[in-house]
């Protein structure tokens, strides 16, 4: 056997290159991607838009997803593709642009028996010349989301101001599989008042009104809200609730809490006082 040896480095080269050469020629199966017309107008679902879409559970059974474009000069019919949907959900398989509008809106309709809390699952996909795969734009051609009628879960509790006024019946509400809660009739004022609690702590942090972290002011349009614990003419209006754990707080495990006021009277006097609240 005869074995060959390359002395002068300059072969060596030639010949890797050849061997390089001739492997890329096997094995390259690049094919490049579909070109992008000029008239493509970019068109994708918002990230504005929440997976999760709520709908209350009176009223309007339709949700709204915005769909947006980057060129907008002329009207443009865009097909939906359907990838999989709940059968309770319609669902349009077209949407409408009109010239000069960046953006159009997406109904779905959930049917009229559908149970509240459940959550109805859709994906649609954006296909066609309009869509551009290789920008990135401010969301995807791709959505998948749920639709659901919000729903309440209700605690039957009591409750009562120190030395004040007689106890009475009321409801706290947990929005199902959320850290939402809300007291109706707050105060018995005809308003509803809405607040998370805090895991660690149980801490009430109010939604509304005027918040500064150290108190909240129960308002409506910037003035304060009668109340009437006592379901007569003799009101109250919460100047000041304060915050914090050792002021309002709802303990989950204990089925208790209380909410710290200073409360104006309609005899002119003020004074502190805590709303005590329980349930069993």
């Amino acid at each position: 056997m005869t074995i060959t040896y390359i002395k002068h480095p300059a072969y060596l080269l030639i010949s890797l290159a050849i061997l390089l050469f001739s492997a890329c020629n096997e094995d390259d199966n690049y094919t490049p991607g579909t070109e992008i017309p000029a008239s493509c107008e970019q068109v994708y679902f918002s990230k504005e838009n929440a997976a999760s879409l709520m709908l209350p559970i009176e009223g309007s059974r339709s949700a709204t997803l915005i769909v947006a474009r980057t060129k907008t000069s002329s009207a443009l019919s865009m097909p939906i593709n359907i990838l999989s949907k709940d059968d309770k959900l319609t669902i349009p398989s077209t949407i409408e642009f009109t010239a000069g509008s960046p953006t159009t809106n997406l109904e779905i309709t959930l049917s009229a028996d559908a149970n509240a809390g459940t959550e109805y699952i859709f994906e649609l996909e954006l296909t066609g010349d309009n869509i551009d795969p290789y920008t990135k734009l401010d969301g995807s051609a791709k959505f998948f989301g749920s639709v659901m009628i919000e729903k309440w879960n209700t605690l039957q509790a009591t409750f009562s101001f120190e030395e004040l006024y007689s106890p009475w019946e009321g409801e706290i509400e947990n929005l199902e599989g959320s850290n939402k809660y809300q007291i109706k009739d707050f105060l018995k004022s005809g308003k509803t008042v809405e607040f998370t609690i805090d895991k660690s702590t149980g801490a009430i942090s109010f939604s509304g009104g005027y918040n500064d972290g150290t108190y909240w002011q129960f308002l409506e349009n910037d003035n304060f809200i009668p109340c009437y614990p006592t379901g007569s003419d003799t009101y109250i209006t919460s100047t000041y609730i304060y915050l914090g754990a050792s002021y309002s707080y709802l303990n989950l495990n204990k089925k208790s809490g209380r909410i710290y006021h200073w409360n104006n009277y309609s005899d002119n006097s003020s004074n502190w006082n805590a709303l005590n609240i329980s349930w069993k």
